[in-house]
């Protein structure tokens, strides 16, 4: 399954989402993942960004689980195609907060970040302030 937020904004919630390679991307669209399980296959990356305008776009999962089967490991380092040799990472934020588990303390490439706080990457910050009226409450509960 793949997630492709082209344009507007996407919430998911308690979603399992299985991919290869850059299962979730976009161009301009806003998306927020919540308490979902995320498992790549055969090593692949998990996100790309393909913004064709200067508009942003934004992904944030959210205490979801990344997990994989026996036979792959997940790219949780942000390696491959991201690399300063590319130019695609310009005005990229590649970044995470208080992320746990098996994994979560190796190293990342230079150019990615650990947040000290999430604040500006909340879910009225993705989907804006009337997500509420939209997002289905049960999956908060």
């Amino acid at each position: 399954m793949a997630f492709f937020p082209k344009k507007g904004v996407q919430f998911h919630g308690l979603c399992y989402i299985e991919g290869a390679v850059d299962f979730i991307f976009g161009q301009s669209g806003h998306a927020f993942f919540y308490r979902n399980t995320i498992a790549p296959v055969d090593g692949g990356a998990i996100t790309a960004d393909g913004p064709d305008t200067a508009d942003l776009s934004l992904y944030v999962i959210n205490l979801s689980t990344l997990t994989t089967s026996t036979a792959a490991t997940a790219n949780l380092t942000g390696k491959e195609p991201w690399s300063t040799a590319e130019p695609n990472t310009s005005g990229v934020l590649f970044a995470e907060f208080g992320s746990t588990g098996p994994g979560t303390a190796g190293t990342r490439v230079s150019f990615s970040k650990k947040l000290t706080s999430a604040a500006g990457f909340g879910i009225a910050d993705v989907l804006g302030a009337n997500w509420a009226t939209w997002v289905d409450a049960t999956y908060f509960t």
